[in-house]
């Protein structure tokens, strides 16, 4: 009987040494989910004027030629309302808007230009938002974005040579 006690007492010890969990300290690093939003001016990023124009193949002028569908438009960007939106860990995007050659009330577009830390540019993109019907009524009660319901589409511009 004394045998199977100190047998057991053994297994226990064993088991113990060998599950035996430690407790190590993690260190709990803060990650901080706000980005910054502001308006900035044309003159304050001649370096994204500069490859957005070289991206779209502009020179002086502020119109470039998209095509939806088939059917090429052309589309003036706006360089009075420019957007800078910078992310928690550096990464810069620019959006530009985009005067809408139908006079459209419920289609927007956007033109964003990409930034990583490392300063490389993506090739931009045109997003256009067209409301559906349902949410149509909500914009002209709310004059908000929130809650977008319609079709977004994303066309990305190559490279072009001027």
């Amino acid at each position: 009987m004394e045998s199977k006690k100190q047998i057991c007492l053994l297994l226990i010890i064993f088991s113990t040494t060998l599950f035996q969990c430690s407790e190590s300290k993690l260190e709990t690093v803060p990650i901080e989910n706000s980005r910054s939003i502001r308006n900035v001016e044309q003159y304050e990023i001649p370096e994204v004027i500069d490859a957005l124009k070289g991206h779209l193949g502009l020179s002086s002028n502020s119109t470039f030629t998209s095509s939806d569908q088939g059917q090429e438009i052309n589309l003036e960007i706006d360089w009075t309302k420019i957007a800078e939106v910078v992310d928690p860990i550096g990464n810069q995007n620019y959006s530009f808007a985009i005067k809408d050659p139908e006079n459209a009330p419920y289609t927007f577009h956007n033109l964003i230009v990409s930034r990583n830390k490392e300063g490389l540019f993506r090739n931009p993109l045109l997003i256009t938002y067209k409301m559906s019907d349902e949410f149509k009524t909500q914009y002209d009660n709310t004059l908000s974005m929130e809650g977008f319901n319609g079709v977004i589409k994303r066309r990305f511009f190559n490279y072009q040579k001027s």
